[in-house]
């Protein structure tokens, strides 16, 4: 799967999310600017666990900042 793809299905996975609507975009950086509680990060990726069928290392999300990290991480993860 492309990153690009990928990239578009965490965007929507994380609008739901928020407590105020914003725009979200590949270089969002998820907790300076769209201010993502710690607890909707959880909630997020269980999300990402489920949709893409993988188990995330906790110990990857302090190298998260963006939705393009996030998204390069699971594709790495992706068998």
């Amino acid at each position: 799967m492309e990153q690009a793809e990928i990239e578009k299905q965490l965007i929507e996975l994380i609008v739901p999310l928020l407590d105020e609507p914003a725009p979200i975009a590949p270089d969002t950086d998820l907790v300076q600017e769209v201010g993502l509680p710690s607890l909707k990060v959880m909630e997020l990726i269980v999300q990402v666990e489920d949709t893409y069928d993988i188990s995330y290392p906790l110990n990857q999300l302090q190298d998260v900042r963006t939705v393009k990290d996030l998204a390069s991480s699971v594709q790495q993860l992706m068998p």
